[in-house]
């Protein structure tokens, strides 16, 4: 009897009804069974008979014993036995078998849809989940919330696959089956319907607490957040505690929010810490939904709080206090929930709908006896001693005449309170909220409904030491002041310093050096602080109870600093300190010697190290700009950049631009909000050049014409010499200029320099006349003699066709290339390299030189990429002609199997490295088959989805930041994407995978070979936003291909 027909028994049914295998419960002594009658029936070749078996247990074999990464039919087989894997195909054939006897549909959506359909039978791997069960129930709840924000339609495991959601899961598990069965499980409890999860919910106490956690989730996802909701965990590392915060956010931004926070335009950013972690934009219904987020698990410091602010489309940015932002006084007692052994989620009120919680006891504070169950803790914080006690029911803190009361087992979520009010626009940053008005102080409930609270349900104090007074009796005066709220959700305390109503502060810059900070009617004294010793501060009394703080950078260079105000109330009320605005404006950029930099100057891209970009005031931008053609605009969220930081972008617009020409510059410019240009400089890649190719000795000049007169070390390589013999020599500086040295062999030479007192050589070709050889040069060096560049070329072009991969000739074109990759010079310096990008079919061939040049560089791929940096070049827009015609050449010339296989292997590892870094579907391995099989047929995918187009905008912004050149479409091809109701502004980068897909089909012609390096800016807006590129890309190539277009 086979044992699946036991456990049908057991569970009181004739046959399979059709449920997930998971619900009929196998027990250990039947899971044993199990395997014992696969092995058997291996041995003895009975699969067909027992193949219900075999499915049974690879689905069992995945709730007990999966323990991470992607599994296959050999990790399962080897469960029962090492050898039995020469019965491998048997396996898997009758699991198969089994599959389609008991008519279980199989998810066929990847080369392994037998395998993961039988996992997905098995439930959640109840075995492995429960040795870490934290990571993967913050999975579910951030999953629980997205799916509840998109709907169930639009998530699905593709979409799971591309979003930031798995950053949350560990690598182990990270796979299709997993994301399957997470989405089934947070469906079943959006649906409210337990009998839909996955597994059995009573399996164990963790697999219950996932339960408990997804339906509070659901729950408190009711509950308006005011655009952000902050969670704070504990965690114990043997007697260490560590206090963590993440983010949740809310779906929408309300209309409250937006107007009480001055939100506008159609995308907001929200940072942390200086950190992006949400993006929202505005929707069809014109209201700005959650587009992205970034919830990683922060560690927080035990003192200031994150400083949360708003970025709105113009780039006015705002601070504000979302709920939970100040995490928990640890100077009183908190409830703590264990999620797993030595976690805890904190609780911000005094009560909780968990049965079983913790109390978190200060120094000082105890616990009456009454709801302790008997189990405790301790940790140490910030050299501090906290006890933690496990309780039930109502539990009493205490500590001298002061109570505060706990609660489990609540009928009603914790309250989120927060304060409504208006913050001064002078504050910088605080470690709790500062006003000049009372504020109110507002709740959500479970329906999100945000309600204001009675004035007898507030009370509040000065300071610990003091008794609480009732809102409803008497206001405070000025000073620091804690609030206790009582809502139906529990009690909160809140934290805020009220500097009064007539306190009024003005910042008055006065330059980039030197202001005023103006304190006018504060009842106390004030006091100011610079964090870094560059601030010389002198306060100026009046007798109008004014006080003028005179405020002067020391040192224009050094550290920007932190100013800070300390307001000491009188009567004993406290003190408050704020970061504030300094008192500057103003722009500048400080060289690595402290001295200012003038408008206009031009730096060397590669002798950035050491300055600096300082912007006082809000509202920058930088704006790197190429002939007007491109232009990409970067917020400034902080007031100091080195300028290496904006270097990988600009390093992307020099790519656009031939390195040999003297007029190749790149635009820096920092503009204000309205645009206005606040500081200009221009960056060259180089900016010394050599006077005469033919000329020796030979001199330097800069950009102004001017002779350098600075001793750089120049290095020369020469165009003459055979394959093993190629090395390079250094040039002689004497008093008439740059000389070879006398052995230096006859010929062309390259000439380059490093960066040498912030000058850096353009590399030039120089001829060397001087008659030292010590044998006849060949082909390709003698061509290099030419000097009128285009017959130069012309030369090389022909001779490079009429050469065979193998040859000597490709085996020294392949040599100089690596020559120059290692000293770090531009491809476009070598005349070949210049070929080889013009001609289609020279490309091909040299990746193919290169591969038998190097056959055991597996890294060989990343070094020819580079080619593409200085040539108006890019792999993936070669023609697929000429990678069938040249592929079918090489292949023809091979006759070891063994090295037929590994070029194969090889040639696919760089299509896939060229097509596949964003596209979620192999199209490399598609493109590739093309070559073999130009007769390939598929269907219309239709047109491009409007959303794509969407996004694409979304994530562009203004109009200012799309680029200006449109690539032209020929006019039989416009209508396969027709632009007719797109801003033309944006058509540029719209356009742009259309016309790579018809170059890749030979349907444009003219990019190959061009001198305004149109291929580059294809390859450059590639790089703005890869997703809509690589996505249109692959919609663009199947398109044509199905109208039978591909030439």
């Amino acid at each position: 009897m086979l044992v699946f027909d036991k456990v049908l028994c057991r569970n009181g049914v004739r046959k399979h009804s059709g449920s997930p295998l998971w619900k009929y419960g196998c027990t250990s002594e039947e899971y044993l069974e199990l395997k014992n009658s696969v092995s058997e029936s291996l041995r003895k070749s009975r699969i067909h008979s027992c193949c219900v078996d075999f499915s049974f247990y690879v689905s069992e074999w995945w709730k007990r014993e999966y323990n991470g990464g992607s599994p296959s039919w050999d990790d399962v087989l080897k469960s029962i036995s090492p050898d039995l894997l020469r019965y491998r195909n048997e396996f898997r054939f009758a699991s198969v078998e089994g599959l389609e006897v008991l008519k279980i549909p199989c998810i066929r959506l990847t080369n392994n849809h037998y395998l993961r359909t039988l996992f997905v039978q098995g439930g959640l791997p109840l075995q492995r989940l429960s040795q870490g069960i934290g990571n993967y129930s913050d999975f579910l709840i951030s999953l629980l919330k997205r799916v509840k924000t998109y709907g169930e339609k639009q998530v699905d495991t593709d979409w799971l696959k591309r979003s930031d959601l798995i950053n949350r899961l560990s690598h182990a598990f990270r796979n299709d089956i997993i994301y399957d069965l997470s989405l089934q499980t947070v469906k079943a409890i959006l649906s409210d319907n337990l009998d839909d999860l996955p597994f059995d919910a009573s399996a164990n106490d963790k697999i219950r607490s996932i339960i408990d956690m997804l339906q509070t989730s659901k729950r408190q996802m009711m509950i308006s957040s005011a655009g952000m909701r902050f969670n704070w965990e504990l965690l114990l590392k043997e007697s260490a505690g560590v206090f963590r915060y993440s983010l949740d956010f809310d779906d929408v931004l309300s209309d409250e929010f937006c107007s009480r926070n001055d939100v506008n335009g159609s995308r907001v950013k929200m940072f942390v810490d200086e950190c992006e972690v949400a993006l929202y934009r505005e929707s069809g219904s014109r209201k700005l939904k959650l587009y992205s987020s970034r919830t990683i698990p922060q560690q927080w410091n035990g003192s200031e709080p994150p400083s949360c602010c708003i970025l709105s489309e113009d780039n006015t940015s705002r601070e504000w206090y979302p709920p939970g932002c100040f995490g928990i006084d640890l100077t009183t007692p908190f409830l703590a929930v264990e999620t797993e052994p030595d976690r805890f989620n904190l609780i911000v009120t005094n009560q909780t709908r968990f049965r079983d919680a913790w109390v978190v006891l200060p120094d000082g504070w105890s616990l009456e006896d009454s709801g302790f169950i008997g189990e405790a803790k301790s940790f140490i914080y910030n050299e501090c001693t906290y006890i933690m006690k496990k309780c039930s029911g109502e539990i009493i803190a205490y500590f001298n005449d002061e109570r505060i009361v706990f609660r489990t087992s609540a009928e009603c979520d914790e309250a989120y309170v927060t304060f409504s009010g208006t913050t001064p626009t002078w504050i910088r940053k605080s470690s709790i909220p500062v006003f000049t008005d009372f504020p109110e102080i507002r709740w959500y409930d479970e329906n999100g409904t945000s309600q204001s609270i009675p004035k007898n349900s507030i009370s509040w104090r000065y300071n610990n030491n003091s008794a609480w007074t009732k809102n409803s009796e008497r206001l405070p005066l000025p000073g620091t002041i804690t609030y206790q709220v009582d809502t139906p959700g529990g009690q909160n305390f809140l934290k805020c310093c009220y500097i009064g109503q007539n306190t009024t502060v003005e910042v008055i810059p006065g330059g980039p050096l030197e202001g005023i900070v103006k304190i006018h009617g504060f009842d106390g004294l004030v006091s100011a602080r610079s964090s870094c010793g560059n601030m010389d501060i002198t306060p100026v009394r009046s007798t109008d109870n004014t006080v003028n703080l005179n405020v002067k950078r020391l040192n224009p260079s050094g550290t920007f600093g932190k100013l800070s105000l300390i307001f000491e109330f009188n009567g004993g009320r406290g003190r408050g300190t704020v970061e504030v605005i300094p008192p500057f404006d103003g722009v500048f950029i400080i060289d690595p010697q402290g001295e200012l930099v003038k408008q206009n100057t031009t730096l060397c891209i590669d002798s950035l190290h050491g300055y600096r970009l300082n912007c006082i005031g809000d509202g920058y931008s930088v704006r790197v700009s190429y002939e007007g053609l491109i232009n990409k605009s970067i917020p400034l969220l902080s007031p100091s950049y080195s300028l290496l930081h904006f270097k990988p972008e600009l390093e992307r617009l020099f790519n656009l631009q031939d390195p040999f020409k003297p007029a190749s510059f790149v635009v820096f410019e920092v503009i204000d909000s309205l645009g206005t240009s606040k500081h200009r400089l221009k960056l060259a890649r180089y900016n010394c050049y050599i006077t005469d190719p033919l000329e020796i000795p030979f001199n330097l000049l800069d950009n102004s014409c001017q002779s350098i007169k600075a001793g750089i070390e120049l290095q020369g390589i020469p165009l003459e010499m055979s394959d093993n013999q190629i090395m390079e020599t250094t040039l002689i500086a004497t008093d008439a200029g740059y000389v070879f040295p006398e052995d230096a062999i006859s010929g062309g030479w390259i000439v380059h320099s490093r960066i040498s007192d912030g000058l850096r050589l353009r590399p030039s070709l120089k001829i060397n006349k001087a008659d030292q050889r010590t044998e006849q040069p060949d082909r390709l060096s003698l061509l290099s003699r030419i000097e009128e560049p285009i017959e130069r070329w012309s030369a090389l072009e022909k001779l490079l066709l009429d050469e065979p991969s193998e040859s000597d000739t490709w085996k020294q074109v392949v040599s100089y290339y690596k020559l120059l990759e290692k000293h770090d010079l531009p491809a476009a310096v070598f005349d070949t390299c210049r070929v080889i990008a013009r001609n289609p079919s020279l490309s091909v061939r040299f990746f193919f030189a290169s591969l038998q040049r190097y056959p055991n560089e597996y890294m060989l791929t990343s070094e020819l990429l580079q080619m593409e940096e200085s040539l108006p070049f890019a792999w993936h827009l070669l023609p697929l002609e000429a990678w069938r015609k040249e592929t079918a050449d090489f292949l023809s010339h091979q006759s070891e199997p063994v090295f037929l296989r590994e070029y194969l292997k090889r040639l696919r590892y760089f299509f896939t490295a060229l097509y596949d870094c964003v596209n979620k579907e192999p199209l490399g391995d598609f493109l590739l088959s093309l070559c073999n099989n130009p007769d390939y047929k598929c269907s219309d995918p239709g047109p491009v989805p409007k959303q794509w187009i969407t996004d694409l905008r979304i994530a562009i912004g203004p109009k200012e930041n799309w680029p200006i050149w449109t690539p032209t479409i020929e006019p039989q091809c416009r209508h396969l994407f027709p632009v007719d109701d797109i801003d033309r502004y944006q058509w540029g980068l719209i356009l742009a995978p259309v016309k790579a897909a018809l170059i890749v089909t030979k349907h444009s012609q003219g990019y190959i070979d061009d001198e305004d390096r149109k291929i580059s800016r294809l390859k450059y807006y590639r790089e703005m936003n890869p997703v809509w590129y690589d996505q249109v890309f692959q919609h663009m190539i199947l398109k044509i291909i199905s109208q039978g277009r591909e030439n």
